[in-house]
């Protein structure tokens, strides 16, 4: 997403310099009398990411305040369980996000992913926006 497998920016992408983020984790789990283990969580996560000079002209253009355009945002929820045998996973993120200099206006992109099994059978899904397919290009 924008990125060189060294890590450093792709020309004409601004490097943010500073953010804010936040986890929070609820649970519950107890391990039966016969040894086998069962739980539920939830966890949820945000972060938001002030970039300096992201697409102000762009916003500027289309009646958008600059600072509006500026905010660089993700918000993420992961429920998991394994209870009686059946283990259950649904993780949602949804963000603003600017991937690379092509991309000036940032896109609001998400994602979901949901996992079912029961004993030794398992089946899932994948679902992802355009902005936010990590198998775009692949």
């Amino acid at each position: 997403e924008g990125k060189s497998n060294t890590g450093a920016p792709a020309a004409g992408v601004t490097p943010s310099k500073y953010g804010l983020g936040g986890d929070i984790l609820f649970g519950w789990e107890r391990t039966r009398e016969d040894g086998v283990q069962e739980y539920t969580k939830v966890e949820l996560t945000g972060n938001s990411t002030l970039s300096s000079g992201y697409a102000q002209a762009a916003g500027a253009a289309a009646g958008v305040p600059a600072a509006a355009d500026d905010i660089l945002w993700d918000v993420g929820a992961k429920v998991s369980m394994k209870l009686w045998g059946l283990c259950a996973l649904a993780a949602t993120d949804v963000g603003h996000k600017k991937e690379n200099a092509a991309n000036v206006n940032g896109t609001v992109g998400a994602d979901a992913l949901l996992t079912l099994g029961y004993r030794w059978f398992s089946a899932g899904g994948y679902f992802a926006s355009k902005a936010s397919n990590v198998f775009q290009g692949v």
